[in-house]
């Protein structure tokens, strides 16, 4: 499942992914926008469920050809944690460096005509590091960037590891808080492409500082 995910803002430094995360940004919403914050740095922490995964048609190392198949959380209920720091280079632009995971935290027979066969897998199914820049106006914000990272493919009975690469997207708003804090909310975008293609919609929070 990606993940996403993180979040960004123009409060604060939010990530995802989170994207989960997939999504940060550290400027409050009333700072001068002819002027980046006075504290550039920024730290965030992002968490996001998928709402909805889908992911193409495969064919796994054994020559066997894995249908395409859509899941939601009521399928398989994952979660997307990014964590990272960033940098601002402009009032309205900052440079994120997040790490994103995704767990997926309950099954499903991977084979519906064999319920009591192998289960799809649970624990960590991803990993990727994400090098994406956020625009901001106002408390609004996007992002987007490259990813790559391990990904985990197959069932409770035979699975392998793939590097997987990908966009990192995400869209949100924020909200400053007292002592250079910001919450967001967003929703992050993850599309990969190795094995398959594998794209999902992850609303996520975070909370972020700025240094």
């Amino acid at each position: 499942m990606a993940a996403v995910a993180v979040i960004t803002s123009t409060a604060a430094g939010a990530g995802a992914q989170a994207p989960a995360a997939a999504s940060a940004s550290t400027e409050s919403p009333s700072a001068p926008e002819s002027e980046a914050p006075a504290r550039r740095w920024f730290a965030h922490l992002n968490v996001g469920v998928p709402v909805y995964t889908t992911v193409s048609s495969w064919t796994n190392p054994s020559g066997g050809n894995v249908a395409s198949q859509s899941f939601t959380p009521a399928d398989r209920f994952a979660l997307v944690e990014l964590i990272g720091a960033g940098y601002w280079v402009h009032p309205h632009i900052r440079l994120n460096l997040s790490l994103q995971f995704a767990e997926t935290l309950t099954s499903q027979p991977a084979n519906a005509a064999k319920p009591s066969g192998p289960q799809t897998l649970t624990g960590l199914t991803f990993m990727s590091a994400i090098a994406w820049a956020a625009f901001t106006g106002g408390p609004f914000f996007v992002g987007v960037g490259p990813m790559s990272g391990p990904r985990w493919m197959g069932n409770s009975a035979t699975h392998w590891v793939y590097g997987d690469i990908g966009i990192f997207s995400c869209l949100g708003v924020a909200l400053a808080l007292p002592s250079d804090f910001a919450v967001a909310l967003a929703v992050q975008l993850p599309v990969t492409f190795n094995p398959a293609v594998n794209f999902a919609v992850v609303p996520a929070v975070s909370l972020s500082r700025r240094f």
